[in-house]
């Protein structure tokens, strides 16, 4: 503290120093924006396989997406449930999308009822942990 008061520029250094951690305060306390699951999914997924591999996701591609992800986010319903033709992307919009929405945008516990532990090993295997993986997220 004698330091402080004997010397001006150790207190300018201690001032700014002060402000700067005052600064990473206020920017931390601010409360985080939640982005809807469709711009979660938009600016966050990268595909990890099929011909779009390594693309970010596009709901343009199969527009119906859109109103599907227009319905999880509207809070209207409780229950969702998905039907839709081969390679119409149901694991994705279905279960891999809305998992990773709520566990990584939302920072929610998320807790999946699989049938038995070598299909929940294949899911986390093959579908979720290569999503997170492939994103921005792999570091968390």
């Amino acid at each position: 503290m004698s330091e402080l008061r004997r010397n001006p520029g150790n207190r300018r250094k201690a001032a700014e120093a002060w402000k700067e951690q005052f600064r990473k305060l206020l920017t931390r306390a601010r409360p985080r924006t939640i982005r809807s699951m469709l711009e979660f999914a938009r600016q966050e997924i990268r595909l990890t396989s099929g011909e779009l591999e390594g693309l970010l996701y596009d709901p343009d591609v199969a527009p119906v997406q859109k109103l599907w992800f227009a319905t999880l986010d509207s809070g209207t319903f409780k229950r969702h449930f998905m039907t839709a033709g081969q390679q119409m992307g149901k694991s994705l919009c279905g279960f891999v999308i809305p998992t990773n929405y709520r566990l990584l945008e939302k920072r929610e516990r998320v807790i999946l009822g699989i049938p038995d532990r070598d299909l929940a090993a294949d899911k986390w295997n093959d579908d979720l942990m290569p999503m997170i993986k492939a994103g921005r997220y792999a570091g968390e």
